[in-house]
């Protein structure tokens, strides 16, 4: 054989057991997610927890699993731990609205007291999708932010607001 024809056969090589280490971590993966959820299911909260740390482990960049993991803490009352996980998902895509706009449901709707932070987490997601404008108006889930006025400023148009 001459040094090409090794060269490429390395190189196949290579990429075979790549693509073999790629696809067991996606089976993996796709296993606890299953397991994950028939945990959530059965009201077991707990072992859904373990299982969706051990995906977050597998792949820290995959928001839905992120999320899930959040709302399975906010779910055991671990607020802290949830919210660590909310700001992971916003930090992650930092130009995408969902996670911005799930960190500030989670404040809104979780922890009393934290408007400012709702708020800005609001207005994040706004920057990156203006039609949420019209939601806000509308969410009564928002209605203890509706008096304050970061949040007011968010409702209006932003001619209004120059």
């Amino acid at each position: 054989m001459n040094e090409m024809a090794v060269a490429v056969a390395i190189f196949c090589g290579i990429i075979g057991v790549q693509y073999a280490i790629r696809l067991q971590r996606q089976l993996r993966m796709k296993r606890l997610w299953q397991r994950a959820g028939a945990a959530l299911q059965a009201g077991n909260f707990e072992d859904a927890e373990a299982t969706l740390r051990q995906c977050v482990d597998s792949a820290p960049l995959a928001l839905p699993v992120r999320t899930a993991l959040a709302n399975v803490l906010m779910r055991l009352g671990r607020m802290e731990e949830a919210e660590t996980q909310f700001k992971a998902v916003a930090s992650l895509q930092p130009r995408q609205a969902e996670g911005h706009l799930q960190l500030g449901y989670f404040y809104v709707t979780q922890l009393p007291g934290r408007e400012a932070e709702a708020i800005a987490a609001f207005a994040a997601a706004l920057e990156h999708a203006p039609q949420l404008r019209t939601h806000y108006q509308n969410d009564p889930r928002l209605d203890p932010l509706r008096g304050l006025p970061g949040f007011q400023s968010l409702l209006s148009a932003p001619a209004e607001r120059r």
